[in-house]
């Protein structure tokens, strides 16, 4: 396991719960979030548990406030892991012809990508001495998988973030004299009990907590997995679905819909 990290989105949910299950003795933490409050609190209890901890509050969509904060951190001692986990979901409310909320949509895609591309650009542009062995972990959904009219924005940006992990790892691949190992790891959650979930109107199957989405994280950085995908169960499902006629899989799914109201 790696001994210094960086989490984006730290001061509540999965973020959280990865850095107080990582807290512990020779582990060095570098927490990132808007929340000052929150973070302080998240900070504090992986101090209590013996781990060394730097946290800044800000918003990781700002690359040169990121880089710089980054930058020092692994000056002190370099950097093993790097935890994209920063984002945000706002949903739809009922279709109607006028279309969804365009500026909301918008703005779920630039602040979800921003977020990734942020973290990910900071850590990989660290001089090679500081990086040597620089594990990429971007946390993701399943909605990457699955696009749904409940959150357009969201899952159009999972999706992107999918596809932008897939080619930075060609990039990587394709280097002739690689100076430095890039491994990224990609997670796709399920339904995680945290207080972006709170807001979901419709049934959240096989939902899990933090703590338990934080574990099942780590056991996959642990193991270098490429893809940590949980539940498998609801993953599955996904799967078929996308093979199925969409009038067919909105049938089937209408009972479970998230809308504020009727679906047809």
């Amino acid at each position: 396991m790696a001994q210094r990290v960086v989490i984006s989105g730290a001061s509540r949910g999965i973020g959280a719960a990865l850095a107080e299950a990582m807290a512990a003795p020779g582990i060095a933490l570098l927490l990132l979030a808007r929340s000052e409050e929150n973070l302080h609190k998240v900070a504090e209890r992986c101090r209590g548990k013996g781990a060394e901890v730097c946290w800044r509050a800000l918003d990781v969509r700002h690359r040169e406030a990121v880089a710089d904060t980054v930058k020092a951190f692994a000056q002190a001692g370099g950097l093993q892991l790097l935890i994209a986990n920063a984002g945000t979901v706002l949903l739809e409310a009922t279709p109607t012809d006028r279309g969804p909320d365009w500026e909301r949509l918008e703005d779920q895609i630039h602040h979800n990508l921003s977020c990734t591309l942020s973290l990910l650009q900071a850590g990989l542009s660290l001089p090679e001495d500081h990086r040597l062995r620089l594990h990429c972990v971007v946390v993701s959904s399943l909605n990457a998988f699955l696009a749904l009219g409940e959150a357009p924005g969201y899952c159009v940006a999972k999706a992107a973030q999918r596809s932008l992990v897939e080619a930075l790892e060609d990039f990587y691949a394709c280097r002739p004299a690689p100076e430095t190992d890039v491994f990224f790891s990609q997670v796709f959650p399920g339904f995680v009990a945290t207080a972006m979930a709170e807001g979901y109107p419709g049934p959240r199957p096989l939902e899990c907590s933090a703590e338990q989405a934080a574990q099942r994280i780590l056991r996959g950085v642990r193991a270098r997995r490429r893809i940590i995908l949980f539940p498998r169960r609801l993953a599955l499902l996904l799967w078929l679905g996308q093979r199925l006629p969409k009038p067919v899989l909105r049938w089937m799914m209408a009972p479970s819909r998230a809308y504020r109201g009727s679906w047809p």
